[in-house]
């Protein structure tokens, strides 16, 4: 059944944008002062420019449904974009928890009165969350792309708006200080391990750029759109992560920021007792918005990519149907439902700490396992497709450079997420090895118990 095109260029760039931003980032970066900047610039040329060059190039060339998943096809088989796309939505499903878990804590800041809420409260705002964007999403991707820029507007771009102006209004009247940003202060931040983690942890911050491509189904012109939004969701992340956190390092004391509560602690500074609770209730309402829109763009876009992939794959029949707003009902139920079991399994768990730091460690290598695929396909397929028209081609002596970048940064993420940094994990070496190994296992396995189905549907 067809089904109206609704998503413009801008639209596809804010999906991208509110999947891959979070200012629940900005205070943690903020504590390693003018280095945070330079490792948001050495990402951004590292890796996001040379993601972003090789996803404008394949989305906006093979623009079908599925995204990930055609790519992968086209070059690497459709085994290897199997795995593909079940990694990628392995990734979402952490993300989803990672993102309602911020929302219940930043509810709480604007509901609870300082009070801490209890575990079954954050467990029950979590699901309501979950279901409430899991129903949002049933009615196609019109009303999910208006939630996720409105959120990404009202949650993300006017905080940064205004905490910037407060940073200008500080340096003005003194409370502020540009000193601040410089590299001495921070050295001893900057030469340790935990610098590497970092570093890897600034590089996986810009995953996801490759997302607004699962939607080519509802995409106006997605040839002409794809490469356009592409390139202008990179330039905003960018701009905005650094003036946030710039805005941030010149008002917050050095060697003393909150990496979980610098935000209250930056309103803090402006404004006295008497104004400060009903700041933070605004500022912490605004947060749980721009975490809303997050979570609704990583639960609709990588499940159309395992969508796409049931064509060539024996899935249960009732798995494959979709609604008259083209929407995989059933997965995303699923999806939800494999959600809520996990946001229960570590409400009840006393070690729930560790398993989300292991499960963002899998995910991270799942991540940057993706944009080695990526890189590949984009070589391979200009071989085996060389006359394929691209709208937007990455140039030919770039080429190699592109992919090679991209293939050694993202193996330098993932031998970093290999060694354990004890003071977050708790675990000794050899026993973060095992559960890393076994969870790799766990996570990899489901895609073996499906065989290859015979099809006269190809793409092309």
């Amino acid at each position: 059944m067809s089904h109206p095109r609704t998503l413009g260029y801008l639209s596809l760039a804010f999906l991208n944008v509110s999947a891959i931003i979070s200012l629940r980032h900005l205070p943690a970066m903020a504590s390693y002062g003018l280095w945070s900047l330079i490792f948001y610039l050495v990402a951004a040329g590292l890796f996001l420019a040379p993601v972003a060059l090789i996803c404008a190039e394949l989305a906006s060339t093979w623009s079908q449904r599925g995204g990930l998943y055609n790519w992968i096809y086209l070059s690497l088989g459709s085994r290897m974009a199997f795995f593909a796309v079940w990694w990628s939505w392995m990734a979402a499903i952490v993300t989803i928890l990672l993102n309602l878990t911020f929302l219940s804590v930043t509810i709480e800041y604007a509901f609870y009165a300082g009070e801490k809420a209890s575990t079954i409260t954050y467990l029950i705002q979590s699901l309501l969350a979950l279901w409430g964007l899991t129903a949002l999403n049933v009615y196609g991707m019109r009303l999910s792309a208006l939630l996720s820029s409105f959120s990404l507007i009202a949650g993300t771009i006017l905080p940064v708006g205004f905490i910037t102006l407060l940073a200008i209004l500080g340096l003005w009247t003194g409370v502020a200080d540009w000193n601040k940003l410089n590299f001495s202060d921070y050295q001893s931040s900057f030469y340790s391990l935990q610098s590497f983690f970092f570093f890897s942890n600034v590089v996986v911050g810009y995953a996801g750029i490759e997302l607004a491509a699962f939607h080519a189904a509802d995409a106006k012109d997605p040839q002409r759109d794809y490469g356009r939004a592409i390139l202008l969701s990179s330039v905003l992340i960018v701009m905005l992560y650094v003036i946030g956190t710039a805005a941030l390092i010149v008002v917050l004391p050095q060697g003393d920021i909150d990496r979980i509560g610098g935000l209250v602690q930056f309103f803090h500074v402006f404004f006295h007792d008497s104004q400060f609770d009903v700041v933070t209730k605004i500022v912490s309402i605004v947060l749980a918005l721009g975490s809303l829109g997050a979570t609704n763009t990583w639960l609709i876009s990588p499940a159309k990519g395992v969508f796409a992939a049931m064509e060539h794959f024996q899935f249960p029949d009732w798995m494959t149907k979709t609604n008259e707003h083209d929407v995989p009902v059933p997965l995303l139920v699923v999806q939800a439902s494999l959600c809520s079991i996990l946001l229960i399994g570590m409400s009840l768990t006393h070690s729930s700490d560790q398993c989300f730091w292991l499960l963002i460690a899998l995910t991270t290598q799942f991540s940057v396992i993706l944009y080695i695929l990526m890189a590949i396909a984009v070589r391979e397929l200009r071989v085996l497709q060389p006359l394929t028209h691209r709208p937007f081609a990455i140039p030919a002596s770039w080429l190699n450079i592109v992919v090679w970048i991209t293939i050694l940064v993202c193996s330098f993420v993932m031998l970093s997420t290999l060694i354990p940094v004890e003071n977050i994990t708790g675990w000794d070496l050899l026993k973060y090895e095992a559960v890393f190994l076994l969870g790799w296992i766990v996570l990899s396995f489901p895609p073996v118990l499906f065989r290859n189905k015979i099809t006269s549907s190809v793409k092309e």
